[in-house]
C-alpha cells in the first residue's frame, strides 16, 4: 500500500513540475528570479525522483546492492539541501537583496551546502549523520538533527523574512510575494511533521509542489503587473491598489490618501541626444529614487506608462505627503550627483487628494492636471532664469 502511495504521489508530482517548468520556458523572462526559479524546478524534480526511489525501495518493492541504497541517500540528502537553498535564493532575489551581488556574500550563504556535500559522504563511514548497514537499512546516526539543520536551516531564514514582510507596515503592497514565500515554508513543514509520523507514505513532495505551484502562480501574477525595466507596478496594479485604497476610505479607515504624478522634464531631449539606452537609465534612476523614498511611506509606485509614474500615499495626515514630496526630492539630487550623467534627471509633479465624489479615472485625471500645471509653472521659470542668464555679463 505504501509503495503505491509512493509511485503514485511522486509520479503526480514530477508530472505537475515538469508542467510547471515547460510553461515558464515558454514565455521567457530574463529576470535572475525567473533563472532562479527554473533551477528551483529542476532540483524539484530530481528530489522527487530520488524520494520516490528511496520510498519504493524502504517499502521493498526491489532491493538493490547496499552501495546503491547508500548513493540513494546521498543523493536525496543533495537534493533536499539543493531545494531549499535555491528557495532561499528565488525568494531573497525577488524581494531584491542586495547581497545576491556580492560573490563573497553568496559563498558565505553557500557554507551550509558545501558543508553538507563533504560530509554527507564521509557519514557513510563515520556514521554519524546517517549509515547503511549489512541489509541495507538506514540507520539515524547521533548528529543526525545536525543534518537536518544543514539541509533544510535555509526554510528558517525565508520563514522570518517573510513574517518580517507581512508584519511592515510597509509590506502590504508585497503581501503576495510574502504569502509565496511564505508557503515555501509552511507547506513543506506541514508535510515533514506528517511525513515524520507516517515514514513509509510520501507527503512532503505533494507538500513542496503546491508549494512550488503557489510560487509559479506569483511569478504569473507578477508579470502581470509589473513593470520588466524597473520593476516597478505597472499601469494595472495601479488601478488595483487604488481600487482597494477607495474602498478602504469608504469603509471609513480615517487614514489620508493622495495621489502623485511624476514624469521627467525633457525626457524626448534625453533620448534624442544620448540615446534610448540613457533614457532606460533615466527611467531606472527615478525608479530607484522612487523606491529609496518611498520605504519610509505606506505607498505605491507604479510606472502608469513612458516617462509618468504614480505613488499612492496613505497616510495619517496631509504631512507625510509633504515628507515624502522633501524626502524624493533629497534622494533624487543625490542620485543625480552619485550618477555623474551628463545630464541631470529632472522632474514635474502633480497631487491630488483623494475626494469620494471622483471616480479612480477622474481622480487620475485632476492629478494629470496638477502635473501640466506645475510643468507650465517650471517652464516658465526656467525661461526666465535662461533669460536673466544669458542677458548678464560674462
Amino acid at each position: 500500500m505504501y509503495a503505491l502511495s509512493y509511485w503514485e504521489n511522486n509520479t503526480f508530482c514530477i508530472l505537475i513540475l515538469v508542467i510547471l517548468l515547460v510553461c515558464h520556458q515558454q514565455n521567457p523572462d530574463f529576470r535572475p528570479s525567473s533563472r532562479y526559479f527554473r533551477s528551483l524546478l529542476t532540483s524539484m524534480i530530481f528530489y522527487a525522483a530520488i524520494d520516490m526511489a528511496c520510498g519504493l525501495q524502504e517499502n521493498q518493492v526491489f532491493s538493490p546492492p547496499v552501495w546503491v541504497v547508500a548513493v540513494m541517500n546521498v543523493l536525496f540528502f543533495y537534493a533536499s539541501g539543493a531545494v531549499v537553498y535555491l528557495g532561499l535564493l528565488y525568494s531573497e532575489c525577488e524581494l531584491g537583496a542586495k547581497w545576491l551581488h556580492s560573490p563573497k556574500k553568496r559563498l558565505l550563504s553557500a557554507l551550509p551546502i558545501i558543508v553538507l556535500l563533504i560530509t554527507v559522504p564521509l557519514s557513510l563511514r563515520g556514521k554519524f549523520y546517517f549509515y547503511i548497514d549489512a541489509e541495507g537499512r538506514y540507520t539515524k546516526g547521533p548528529l543526525y538533527p545536525l543534518l537536518l539543520a544543514l539541509c533544510y536551516g535555509y526554510l528558517l531564514v525565508i520563514g522570518i523574512r517573510a513574517l518580517a514582510g507581512l508584519l511592515s507596515k510597509h509590506g502590504y503592497a508585497r503581501q503576495m510575494e510574502y504569502l509565496a514565500m511564505g508557503s515555501l515554508v509552511v507547506l513543506p513543514l506541514v508535510g515533514g511533521i506528517a511525513q515524520a509520523h507516517y515514514t513509509g507514505v510520501s507527503i512532503i513532495c505533494l507538500a513542496t509542489t503546491v508549494a512550488a505551484v503557489q510560487v509559479f502562480v506569483n511569478l504569473k501574477q507578477t508579470r502581470i503587473t509589473i513593470d520588466p525595466l524597473n520593476q516597478l507596478n505597472n499601469r494595472t496594479k495601479l488601478i488595483q491598489y487604488l481600487d482597494k485604497c477607495v474602498s478602504h476610505q469608504r469603509s471609513g479607515t480615517g487614514r489620508h490618501l493622495a495621489l502623485c504624478m511624476i514624469d521627467i522634464n525633457d525626457f524626448k531631449q534625453i533620448n534624442d541626444r544620448f540615446g534610448h539606452p540613457e533614457g532606460d537609465a533615466a527611467l531606472i534612476l527615478l525608479a530607484e529614487t522612487l523606491k529609496q523614498a518611498g520605504a519610509h511611506f505606506k505607498c505605491l509606485i507604479a510606472r502608469y506608462g513612458g516617462d509618468e509614474f504614480f505613488v499612492v500615499l496613505e497616510t495619517k495626515s496631509p504631512r507625510e505627503v509633504s515628507a515624502f514630496l522633501q524626502e524624493f526630492l533629497d534622494t533624487l539630487a543625490r542620485n543625480n550627483a552619485q550618477a555623474a550623467k551628463p545630464y541631470n534627471v529632472e522632474i514635474s509633479l502633480g497631487f491630488a487628494d483623494y475626494d469620494p465624489q471622483l471616480t479612480i479615472p477622474e481622480l487620475i485625471e485632476r492629478t494629470d492636471q496638477a502635473l501640466y500645471i506645475n510643468k507650465g509653472i517650471s517652464k516658465s521659470a526656467k525661461r526666465r532664469a535662461i533669460s536673466v542668464d544669458k542677458s548678464s555679463p560674462l
